[in-house]
């Protein structure tokens, strides 16, 4: 058995943790372990081939001095992180959209950030991966002034 393996999966992946109580930990543990090679395996290549960069190397840096408020944010595995949310908020306050399209929403978390932080004319759609169903959320309540 090698070290990783008998740290166990929730000390390999920290983020798993908030699966505790909603996932008995042995079918995390099993799914894991049948999954976690390869999940290396494509997160290595990933990374290899999608480059790192900062806000500032893509947009000016004015756009890293805008003021970010998170609602609901505290989502679970399969989240964005909260500095991922934020980047997400600042950048679409500062394109100001006419349309956003998200593909692959987990639970709306990030949608909702979207949604606060778009023009109040904004369309919003989101394409799940439950099928090829499109779920339309025009426009949102949930704005901020």
């Amino acid at each position: 058995m090698d070290q990783d393996a008998a740290r166990g999966v929730f000390d390999r992946y920290p983020q798993l943790r908030t699966l505790r109580g909603l996932v008995p930990d042995e079918v995390v543990e099993r799914e894991i372990a049948v999954k976690g090679e390869a999940f290396e395996h494509w997160r290595r290549l990933a990374e290899a081939r999608i480059p790192t960069v900062k806000l500032n190397q893509v947009f000016p840096a004015e756009l890293e001095r805008g003021r970010v408020v998170l609602e609901n944010f505290l989502g679970q595995w399969g989240n964005v992180s909260v500095e991922e949310l934020c980047k997400i908020r600042l950048i679409a306050r500062y394109l100001r959209p006419r349309a956003v399209f998200e593909f692959g929403t987990f639970n709306g978390c990030t949608a909702l950030q979207l949604a606060m932080n778009t023009p109040d004319d904004c369309r919003q759609d989101q394409r799940t991966d439950q099928g090829d169903h499109r779920r339309s959320l025009g426009r949102l309540s949930m704005r901020h002034g």
